[in-house]
């Protein structure tokens, strides 16, 4: 884990604000618990794009083990959850737990999904998205997919292996299909 990403309505009214306030929230009252999470950023409009937030974990949870980063991980799913059912959450439109967070180069992306190949259990795909970033996507999606042996499913996939691509930083996720929310 080492990031989370959200994303927020911004028509008819950019709620940016608002969305950032319920993550920071979020990340404030778990971190009561697991206070590495206190020392999140928190980027709006990450690499300018509008109606994304992110938050940077990766020097927050740098020295932190396996097995509290699998709690913490699970601590903020449980709590996004919870909000969300109760109407706590009210801005952010799309959560995303992130597996990494890595500079926008082809290479340093395969290798980021050679390493979290082992999350992919089942049938799986990619889901790219590159906001008109200039990368080739055919040789992207042909390097990541190299290390992930399992069948490719692109209709029903249990898996999705997400790159987002936020101008100089990407963003990938090892996401179950019922956690694309």
């Amino acid at each position: 884990m080492q990031g989370i990403l959200a994303t927020y309505q911004i028509i008819p009214k950019d709620y940016g604000f608002e969305a950032r306030f319920e993550l920071l929230n979020l990340l404030h009252d778990i971190s009561k618990n697991f206070p590495e999470l206190e020392r999140a950023k928190v980027v709006m409009r990450p690499g300018g794009f509008k109606g994304i937030l992110l938050a940077d974990l990766r020097d927050a949870l740098a020295e932190v083990e396996p097995e509290r980063l699998e709690l913490i991980r699970e601590e903020v799913w449980k709590e996004f959850r919870r909000r969300k059912s109760e109407n706590a959450i009210r801005y952010i439109q799309r959560f995303i737990v992130l597996d990494a967070i890595v500079e926008t180069d082809i290479d340093k992306i395969a290798e980021a999904v050679r390493k979290l190949k082992d999350k992919v259990k089942g049938k799986w795909r990619i889901t790219l998205k590159t906001r008109k970033y200039p990368i080739d996507r055919n040789l992207l999606i042909k390097k990541a997919a190299e290390p992930i042996t399992l069948p490719v499913d692109l209709e029903n996939p249990e898996y999705i292996v997400l790159i987002e691509i936020l101008g100089n930083m990407t963003a990938i996720a090892i996401l179950k299909q019922e956690e694309n929310l």
